[in-house]
């Protein structure tokens, strides 16, 4: 393979030329390196012709040659502006500005990436650090929003997250329409709702109809300055999950007062409950039928999760109200103060409980999202800062541009 060969396969063009190939067949590494053969620049700006200053050596990673780590080399010249007398080095055509790796080689590094289980996976493959392949990935972020347009946004969705074990959490901005996460930021306060409502210009925040959320009063307060316009609905998901919280929390102090007179009913049946019966096998849901049918508190709290349900399947909001009214009265009389606690909770936040029939949208999406972030989480067996998480949740939801 001939010099010209290679510079054709590594598209230079005059004034750049392939001077030398080195090849170490020991450490199996293949080295290009490039001159620049021109005394003079062309400014793409101004159409100015400068001259050129002095050389720095760069080294960019490129794609591997027959299976050999693979290096290019350039001496990049510096050029002298003589209207301000500072210099700036010229642009290469096969890399991006501040890079450290070929265009080629962060196309190729992007995809693998994507397609890996995790960072660790896509690293190893590429042979690079978790640092360059971190990198990569902010790089091709930070582009991403850069490109990102401005259309209007109807509904968005506010969520947190855990980081680091559950010892801090990140606040996520979704466009639940877009089924994209448009940003994220480190806590879980009215200060941090702000800074990430602050991430979208005004103008598309004065078109956004609605924000589901959970029932924080921190988020309440945040979207009710930042979006005085907007309705706050608080959906399906959020509250599905405390009612789940609730059963489990009669179930936990049945269980143990259970085991003290030697019976294990609830032993291993804590899912049961929290599962929704349509996601059963036939033989499952027999086994569980025979259990929610047993005098317990727990079939009793379970039995009151699954009423609430009615209350998404009402026509309007007046319906909505009055479907609530007899589920809080029925809760009430429950004796089951996990399920008393929860529905008066409910009932100061019924006027956004009722918005949702006006607006019905939901966080559901985040559940995908979750997943994801999750696994990026585990993946990562924990990230060193918020920002590094930040990053790769963009880069795997934020259904951003992040091509070279």
């Amino acid at each position: 393979m001939t010099h010209k060969d290679l510079e054709t396969m590594l598209g230079l063009t005059a004034p750049w030329k392939l001077q030398t190939t080195e090849i170490d067949h020991t450490k199996r590494t293949v080295i290009l390196r490039v001159v620049c053969e021109s005394t003079l620049w062309g400014d793409p700006e101004s159409g100015r012709r400068l001259h050129l200053h002095s050389h720095e050596e760069r080294r960019w990673r490129h794609l591997d040659f027959w299976q050999y780590e693979t290096v290019l080399i350039a001496s990049v010249p510096r050029v002298l502006d003589p209207d301000t007398g500072k210099t700036q080095m010229v642009r290469v055509p096969w890399a991006g500005e501040g890079s450290r790796w070929t265009l080629a080689f962060e196309t190729l590094a992007l995809a693998v990436i994507r397609a890996s289980r995790s960072i660790e996976d896509a690293r190893r493959l590429l042979r690079l650090s978790w640092d360059s392949a971190h990198s990569i990935m902010q790089r091709a972020v930070e582009r991403g929003l850069t490109r990102r347009q401005k259309e209007d946004i109807d509904f968005l969705g506010i969520d947190e997250k855990s980081f680091r074990k559950g010892q801090d959490y990140l606040s996520v901005l979704t466009d639940i329409t877009g089924e994209r996460v448009l940003e994220v930021v480190t806590g879980a306060n009215k200060e941090s709702a702000l800074t990430l409502l602050g991430t979208l210009p005004p103008e598309q925040l004065q078109e956004v109809k609605a924000v589901a959320m959970d029932r924080s009063p921190t988020y309440i307060a945040a979207v009710s300055e930042a979006l005085p316009g907007a309705a706050i609905v608080h959906d399906a998901y959020h509250l599905s999950a405390d009612l789940n919280k609730a059963v489990d929390q009669v179930r936990c102090e049945e269980h143990k007062i259970l085991l003290s007179f030697g019976d294990d009913t609830l032993t291993g049946t804590k899912y049961d409950w929290l599962r929704n019966p349509l996601n059963m096998t036939t033989e499952k849901l027999t086994i569980f039928s025979r259990l929610a049918r047993l005098a317990l508190k727990t079939s009793r709290a379970w039995g009151i999760k699954e009423l609430f349900g009615g209350f998404w399947e009402q026509p309007d909001a007046a319906a909505g109200s009055r479907f609530f009214a007899q589920w809080y009265a029925r809760t009430i009389r429950s004796r089951l103060e996990p399920m008393k606690k929860l529905a008066r909770s409910f009932r100061n936040s019924l006027p956004y409980l009722v918005t949702w029939f006006q607006y019905p949208i939901s966080n559901a999406m985040a559940e995908g999202f979750n997943s994801v972030i999750q696994m990026i989480k585990a993946a990562a067996r924990g990230f060193r800062n918020a920002a590094n998480y930040r990053i790769s949740i963009l880069f795997h939801c934020g259904k951003l541009d992040l091509s070279v």
